[in-house]
Formats: C-alpha cells, structure tokens, sequence
C-alpha cells in the first residue's frame, strides 16, 4: 500500500477505483479505516491560567 507518484495517464476514475479498493480492503479486514485509532486523552492541559476579569464584567 505504498503511495503511488500522480502521473499524467492517471485519471480521476482510477484514483477513485483504488481508493474504494483499498477502503473495502480494509472494511473485509474488519478495520474501520474512519475510525481513530487511539484513544482520547482527556482533559487538555493549558499553562494558561484563568485572570479574573469575567468575574469583573458580571457585576
């Protein structure tokens, strides 16, 4: 499954051809090829931290 160079002889069908071929592929395999493959991590982590200001506008 290596990538293949774009040539001018290459039409727009084929690349659809092997694109679908590689999906059903994969779907025989039992892989869901549009599923992520990990998993989430959780909560972001952000060095920022909250300065009160929204607390100011409330009033």
């Amino acid at each position: 499954m290596g990538k293949a160079k774009a040539t001018e002889t290459t039409s727009v069908s084929e690349i659809y051809e092997r694109t679908t071929a590689r999906i059903v592929e994969r779907l025989e395999a039992d892989t869901r090829p549009w599923m992520q493959p990990w998993g989430a991590g959780g909560t972001p982590v952000r060095p920022l931290r909250h300065n009160g200001i929204a607390l100011c506008q409330c009033d």
